[in-house]
């Protein structure tokens, strides 16, 4: 017993060494971050769940007086976390001239700063390369938002989900239709149905069948950079230079990479849902579009009127490689029903619309009804 208890102590201290991250380094650099862009005073809140794990969030509201009536929830997408909408939260309240009273941005179970379940409490399967239940993976992210959210006390709220938190907060809108009274997808990944004709592996190039190897062992992004070790934090700073080139200053481009990089070297959790939800699909040219699918796409689900009743916006930049022609039909289709369903693009902006064009994102938030 107490030398396998030894063996584990030197281990954590070997990775210790070689990644200078833990769940306090994630605390710190989110509050310099966010203490950095956003003006309205925050309230952080660590909001225990009767499984013994915790999910991080940030508050608009610090519990004075009654409580406000308005409220927007933020949901990250895969890799990130609740300090990358920095430029959204003042933006979107009335202090800031949005619409809501009270903002909340959350951080997913196992991801940020939310506690990071062991991979046994996780729902994977290890066994013979059978992928994890996409189904068990969705519960596990709903389940333990709607009982953090439950524990302080939100009962009906709007949701602005990004990407991977635009899936995850669809399927929210699914299982509690009277929760959620309106539904932002900002580039929500996993809406298209993929087609038929799709390539088999033994008909990819090279590249194609290592990204799809890779994709079967659940190979995460995260891994290449806990691998880098020391030199991680450069890399996490030339991932942000790369993406956002000079939007920033470097005081403020270092905040940014800072908290990303302890976010992405934090013990993986979380991050295994990937494989377990989506899968990539290449197409031969002229087919179909390569990208990544959910292996439950929403599309059959958000189409059908007497299955899915939340009133939905729908989000894309004008470059936005989440953009899918299924979208317009899908807003198409619903309009023959009702008008709950609503698209717009948003100029100058890809994938990471809320931050690549910060004035237009909002302006389309704050005036729709």
């Amino acid at each position: 017993g107490s030398s396998g208890s030894s063996l584990v102590s030197e281990l954590k201290k070997m990775k210790s060494l070689w990644l200078s991250t833990t769940p306090q380094h994630i605390m710190t650099s989110q509050r310099k971050l966010l203490k950095h862009f956003v003006k309205i005073p925050l309230t952080e809140r660590r909001v225990e769940l009767k499984s013994g794990e915790y999910i991080n969030m940030v508050d608009t509201w610090n519990g004075q007086g009654s409580a406000p009536s308005k409220t927007l929830v933020l949901t990250h997408g895969y890799g990130s976390g609740l300090g990358f909408w920095f430029r959204n939260i003042d933006a979107l309240t009335k202090e800031g001239g949005g619409k809501y009273d009270r903002v909340i941005a959350v951080d997913w179970l196992g991801m940020g700063a939310s506690s990071r379940p062991s991979n046994t409490k996780l729902p994977l399967r290890r066994n013979c390369g059978k992928t994890s239940d996409p189904q068990e993976f969705i519960q596990f992210f709903v389940s333990s938002l709607e009982e953090g959210l439950g524990n302080i006390g939100l009962q009906k709220f709007h949701l602005l989900g990004h990407s991977f938190g635009g899936y995850i907060g669809a399927h929210y809108a699914l299982q509690h239709p009277n929760q959620i009274e309106k539904l932002i997808l900002a580039s929500a990944v996993g809406i298209p149905a993929p087609s038929e004709g799709y390539l088999q592996r033994s008909e990819m190039k090279t590249q194609y069948k290592l990204i799809d190897s890779l994709w079967k062992a659940n190979f995460t992004p995260q891994s290449i950079l806990r691998f880098m070790g020391p030199r991680g934090k450069r890399i996490a700073q030339n991932i942000v230079r790369g993406r956002f080139q000079n939007r920033w200053n470097d005081e403020e481009t270092n905040l940014i990479s800072e908290y990303l990089y302890h976010i992405t070297c934090e013990t993986p959790s979380g991050e295994y849902a990937l494989n377990a939800l989506l899968e990539p699909r290449i197409y031969p040219a002229g087919v179909s579009r390569t990208g990544v699918y959910a292996r439950i796409p929403l599309y059959p689900k958000l189409v059908d009127p007497t299955i899915y009743k939340t009133k939905t916006q729908l989000l894309f930049g004008d470059t936005d490689w989440m953009y899918h022609p299924q979208m317009k039909e899908l807003v198409d289709e619903r309009s023959i029903h009702d008008n709950h369903m609503e698209l717009a693009i948003i100029s100058s902006a890809g994938h990471h619309l809320y931050l690549d064009n910060t004035t237009e994102f909002h302006a389309r938030i704050n005036s729709s009804e």
